[in-house]
């Protein structure tokens, strides 16, 4: 087990440096395409909520602040 971790304590692609597998523009392109798929999943999310809020099933739920509660 001390042999495994004292490999991964070494390993160049593991430490923080990254070990300069990616240039810097191939990092950056790959920061922003995943922010964009994040902002795209949010907006998905989002537009799920406006259509359960125009929903008309959401007449049938129970709104709690009417049972005086």
């Amino acid at each position: 087990m001390e042999q495994y971790k004292a490999s991964l304590a070494n390993n160049p692609l593991l430490s923080s440096g990254g070990g300069g597998v990616l240039d810097p523009q191939t990092t950056e392109l790959l920061k922003k395409e995943s922010i964009r798929e994040s902002m795209e999943i949010v907006d998905e999310v989002v537009d799920l909520g406006a259509d359960k809020e125009s929903s008309p099933s959401r007449d049938m739920e129970c709104d709690h602040s009417e049972l005086g509660g």
